[in-house]
């Protein structure tokens, strides 16, 4: 009897503990990214994007716990890259700050689309409003197999592992290779 009573303990503390790992490890992953979108894009090193979300005035809207968003972040380097394709320097971009809310609200959906919503290959797009009323954006998989999603000048594809979501308190954010344009560049 004293050995099964030994055993039931050390199986409570073996359940206990594993939890206690288990919540550890939520917790970890929650503050890797961050409360917030705002804190999500920091931590991610998207530094040229935090640029434009200050530049834009959106800073309070993105650091809020409430919101429920996919926000389509590009990388440093597809931000460098859309400078150069308007024939912009950076600062003269950030200026504008009706072409940098109209960039912003053109790459966030205003709903949690995580990549297990993407279409499978071959299994056609699916269509998401954008925070640009009458704007949508198609989310779909490659022929390569990679997840995309296709604006009205452009594509992007999301960076990262298969399943590559950064959870931001209700929001979740895809680094991306691209800026999606809500216009031709030149129009």
């Amino acid at each position: 009897m004293p050995a099964a009573r030994t055993w039931l303990a050390l199986g409570c503390l073996l359940a206990l503990a594993s939890g206690a790992i288990a919540e550890d490890t939520v917790s970890a992953a929650s503050a890797k990214y961050g409360p917030t979108v705002y804190d999500c894009l920091r931590k991610a090193g998207l530094t040229s994007l935090i640029k434009i979300v200050d530049a834009a005035g959106m800073k309070s809207y993105f650091s809020t716990t409430y919101q429920i968003n996919s926000l389509f972040a590009p990388n440093n380097a597809a931000v460098a890259q859309l400078y150069r394709t308007l024939q912009l320097p950076e600062q003269t971009a950030l200026a504008n700050k009706r072409l940098m809310l109209q960039l912003l609200k053109y790459n966030t959906i205003p709903y949690v689309r995580r990549t297990p919503y993407w279409p499978t290959k071959g299994n056609g797009f699916k269509k998401q409003k954008t925070l640009i009323p009458g704007m949508m954006l198609r989310l779909y998989t490659t022929s390569a197999g990679r997840l995309a999603v296709s604006g009205f000048a452009n594509n992007a594809t999301l960076i990262g592992k298969p399943g590559y979501n950064l959870v931001c308190a209700r929001s979740v954010v895809h680094v991306t290779d691209g800026v999606l344009l809500p216009i031709e560049p030149g129009m």
